[in-house]
């Protein structure tokens, strides 16, 4: 029984690497479509990687730069939004997600955040949840050594530093785990879109013939807040709240 369950276990560690070495040919295949300029091709293989789940801050920007390229400026959009959830401080990422919104008809004024709310989300997204979640291991562990240190030292002076320092490292352990799970549920949150319709009416209501709102524009980035049939409850940057037909956007 052991041999058989090491058996499987081999076969699906070389499967994975298999399809991971196979993932990554992929990928460079598409880049060198890319790098000819030849950015249609590139596209359906970047494509083909994320419909098999492979997801990563580099795919969905060189997809974002192939649709910028290829002038699709709402699929340009979408894919540096999905990089930006995985990468949120990447200099790139950010400028040409703003070189791409300078393309979109609406220009929709955010609602201005309190200072320290701003502060807050500046330094969040400075690392990706898997860097807070390293820092906060790294933290952990270095509280440790110094508690250990607190515990075995005689001297009365180098206990109370390794106390001060094992206390500071627990409270940074604490910090870096509370913004890794903050940006984790950010990159997995699934209540943002772009409007893929070339013109689209937020109404009052989930009805054709409610009152029109606002006239939105291929695009334009919204957050969902509900589900009702063919529509989406969504508000808008400026807090605008309505409903928008499911066909006209693409959940981000």
């Amino acid at each position: 029984m052991r041999k058989l369950t090491l058996i499987l276990g081999l076969i699906l560690v070389f499967t994975a690497s298999l399809m991971a070495d196979a993932s990554d040919d992929l990928f460079k295949k598409a880049n060198d479509h890319y790098m000819k300029e030849e950015y249609s091709t590139a596209i359906d293989i970047y494509e083909e990687l994320t419909n098999q789940g492979y997801q990563s801050a580099e795919l969905f920007y060189n997809l974002g730069n192939a649709y910028f390229k290829s002038n699709l400026i709402p699929s340009a959009i979408l894919n540096y939004e999905r990089a930006l959830k995985l990468a949120p401080g990447d200099e790139d990422i950010n400028f040409n997600l703003k070189i791409a919104n300078l393309q979109t008809v609406d220009k929709i004024k955010e609602m201005p955040l309190p200072f320290f709310v701003e502060w807050w989300h500046g330094i969040r997204s400075l690392f990706s949840s898997g860097m807070w979640g390293g820092l906060a291991l790294l933290a952990f562990w270095l509280a440790a050594a110094a508690f250990i240190a607190f515990l075995y030292t005689r001297s009365q002076g180098t206990k109370k530093i390794s106390f001060t320092a094992a206390s500071a490292f627990i409270i940074l352990t604490i910090v870096f785990f509370f913004f890794g799970m903050q940006t984790y549920t950010e990159e997995t949150n699934r209540k943002e879109a772009i409007v893929f319709s070339e013109s689209s009416y937020v109404k009052t209501s989930p009805d054709e013939g409610a009152t029109d709102l606002v006239i939105l524009h291929e695009g334009t980035k919204l957050e969902v807040l509900d589900d009702l049939g063919d529509w989406r409850k969504i508000r808008l940057a400026d807090g605008n709240v309505g409903w928008i037909l499911k066909t006209d956007i693409e959940i981000i």
